[in-house]
């Protein structure tokens, strides 16, 4: 994979991250999605890994995958008016907390850097996180060129990436926050 365009989706409660991540991995299945394959690691060190093509995504395969290290899901979905997709999801886990990056091909969704392909990315990706929040409940969420995960939700610092999403705790709302820059990491906002 080249450059990519990144989506993050960030939680304080790493006891949760097994249901996030069946939620998140039912959600590829609903949009004619399937695992390419599968890639994750026994031990902290990294000497141990299972690697595996077009795995079963049972339960009992997602719960040793979050008792895992470096997990690298590759799936292909229909998002974004694209059919079939190629999207990395990678599991990264912290001491106080744990993120579902969502990685995707540069070239593939933003065929150039016109403004028009850039607001038309810009938008699904906003409707995309808007629609996922209520099933996968994060704490934050990002999308940025190349971003990764770099805050807890205690220390999240929106100002950092090109799209921004905190939702508000006492209406509900999930804000959207854009910052002076494009989604492809070059270009100014109008």
């Amino acid at each position: 994979m080249g450059s990519t365009i990144n989506i993050g989706l960030v939680y304080n409660d790493s006891k949760a991250i097994g249901k996030i991540l069946e939620k998140l991995l039912g959600l590829v299945v609903e949009n004619n999605g399937h695992f390419q394959s599968v890639k994750f690691c026994e031990d902290y060190d990294g000497e141990s890994w299972i690697e595996l093509d077009y795995p079963n995504m049972d339960t009992t395969f997602i719960d040793k995958m979050t008792k895992s290290y470096f997990v690298q899901i590759q799936s292909c979905l229909d998002l974004f008016q694209i059919e079939q997709l190629k999207t990395d999801i990678r599991i990264e886990k912290y001491d106080e907390f744990f993120g579902l990056l969502l990685l995707f091909n540069e070239d593939e969704i933003l065929p150039n850097y016109s403004i028009e392909s850039l607001e038309k990315i810009t938008n699904s990706i906003i409707n995309f996180i808007v629609e996922v929040h209520p099933v996968l409940n994060f704490d934050y969420a990002f999308c940025d060129h190349e971003a990764e995960i770099e805050y807890s939700p205690k220390e999240f610092k929106p100002e950092k990436y090109s799209l921004s999403f905190l939702p508000n705790l006492t209406n509900g709302v999930l804000g959207v926050r854009k910052s002076s820059w494009e989604i492809n990491g070059l270009t100014e906002r109008r």
